[in-house]
């Protein structure tokens, strides 16, 4: 059993990242910070700020002519205990689903917080407003696979509300299936 808990987005952080694999094989990377006006410029430009010098992170090994891969990246953050891991167990809203202006399998949910992620066991995310992939009721988009009932954390997930056929409730990851019972992960 795992405790559930809601974390909050605080924000977002922005990288430019240069990967390159030596000639052993071995993967290397160095990820740096920067501003979001930076998120958006070309990543040739970029490149020109970020090339010396160029030292693996995980081992400190240097750059030695191989092939750079380079690029923007973007994640969250959280309110957790060190600003943008989130952890088994922990729940938050994705309001960027609903950023189109309406859900991609609902036409009545319209929460703006978004739908509720949850980080589960096996390392993977679930969407608790998604469509089951046994829906038995895929034409129609006002039911719900799993229904909710309380709030964030303290969620039980079910087949309790108007539903389809799929399943009894449960949720099945790639190696893990269980429950979600009075905020907590059970199997």
């Amino acid at each position: 059993m795992i405790e559930c808990r809601l974390i909050e987005h605080i924000g977002r952080k922005y990288t430019f990242n240069i990967s390159w694999n030596s000639v052993n094989g071995e993967y290397h990377y160095i990820e740096h910070l920067i501003t979001e006006e930076q998120y958006n410029v070309d990543p040739d430009e970029l490149a020109k700020l970020f090339t010396t010098p160029i030292k693996c992170q995980k081992c400190d090994q240097g750059y030695k002519n191989e092939e750079l891969q380079y690029g923007c990246g973007s994640r969250w953050l959280y309110n957790t205990d060190n600003g943008d891991n989130d952890h088994v167990g922990d729940m938050f809203y994705a309001p960027w689903l609903h950023d189109s202006g309406k859900c991609m399998w609902w036409d009545n949910c319209n929460d703006p917080r978004g739908h509720i992620i949850i980080r589960m066991p096996d390392g993977g995310y679930w969407d608790t407003d998604s469509r089951a992939s046994n829906c038995t009721m895929v034409s129609d988009r006002n039911h719900r696979c799993w229904v909710k009932h309380g709030e964030p954390p303290q969620l039980t997930i079910d087949k309790d509300g108007l539903t389809c056929g799929a399943g009894a409730g449960s949720i099945q990851m790639t190696t893990w299936h269980g429950f979600i019972r009075d905020g907590k992960l059970v199997n």
